[in-house]
């Protein structure tokens, strides 16, 4: 089977008269270069096992293409601060092409508090690492705002590594930044509907929960518009209680309903996804 991966090689170099070379692979998985030089007696072949290599190779083009798509930004830097290396991802977030990231300073994406954290961090890593005789790899973990090239700033979480010291000097950081704008969104949420709820609790008139309600519908949730009815037993009428800013500037006055009136009657009498919101015996119902 070797044979055969060098039977056309073995006849050019026999034809032309020329050194030639070829790399095969043996059953086992192992790598060999060799290579032929032919004279008038027959044609000579040096071996050389390339196993190693190959395999420093297969691993790094692995490594690489997981590294540009992984999800997280991940950056090198060098001494200096600036981009020696960025994936896709950081690419991404932060609306920059690689050409205008690399070689540039990491100012470029953090203002000059969060590098300065990140330089604190650094420097207790250096300490670390010299205590730890470059046993134990550490990870400094920082909450940061990314930059991005319109201005708008991302919450992330920044985790830095030093890369690997080159005659015990420092050569650089290896980092990664993952966008937690979501994570802070849904947790400022559930803050707000918290104290939306204690807010309800506490309230004690009808009026009270329905501004609450539409408070949290126009300013947590963002809703477009937001209006709260009662029921009115007497009339059998839905009586706007609150409304949103929103709709009493773009809709005027909201009128009353009846009960089995349109999208806000069906929220009253069942589930239903409507365009308002009824409060009945002080509790609200969407």
């Amino acid at each position: 089977e070797t044979a055969a991966q060098i039977s056309d090689e073995l006849e050019t170099a026999r034809s032309t008269g020329e050194v030639t070379g070829v790399e095969v692979t043996t059953p086992n998985d192992q790598w060999f270069e060799v290579t032929l030089y032919p004279d008038d007696d027959g044609t000579a072949a040096y071996v050389r096992e390339i196993t190693a290599e190959r395999r420093r190779e297969t691993d790094q083009t692995l490594y690489e293409y997981l590294v540009k798509t992984v999800g997280d930004a991940v950056y090198i830097l060098d001494e200096e601060g600036r981009f020696i290396f960025v994936n896709d991802a950081l690419c991404e977030i932060c609306g920059y092409d690689r050409e205008e990231l690399l070689g540039s300073s990491v100012h470029l994406i953090k203002d000059d508090h969060t590098v300065e954290e990140a330089e604190d961090a650094l420097r207790d890593l250096l300490r670390e690492t010299g205590d730890a005789n470059g046993s134990d790899v550490s990870i400094a973990k920082l909450d940061v705002e990314l930059i991005t090239k319109d201005g708008e700033r991302i919450p992330c979480t920044d985790r830095m590594t030093l890369r690997p010291l080159e005659d015990g000097s420092f050569s650089g950081t290896v980092g990664t930044l993952r966008d937690i704008s979501r994570q802070r969104r849904r947790q400022q949420i559930l803050n707000n509907l918290l104290e939306a709820t204690q807010d309800m609790v506490a309230a004690e008139t009808t009026t009270e929960v329905a501004e609450r309600v539409v408070d949290v519908a126009a300013n947590t949730i963002e809703t477009d518009g937001a209006v709260v009815r009662e029921h009115d037993s007497k009339t059998d009428q839905l009586v706007p209680v609150a409304a949103s800013d929103g709709v009493v500037g773009t809709m005027g006055e909201r009128p009353l309903y009846e009960t089995d009136e349109g999208p806000v009657g069906l929220q009253f009498v069942g589930p239903a996804f409507g365009e308002e919101t009824i409060v009945r015996a002080g509790s609200a119902l969407e």
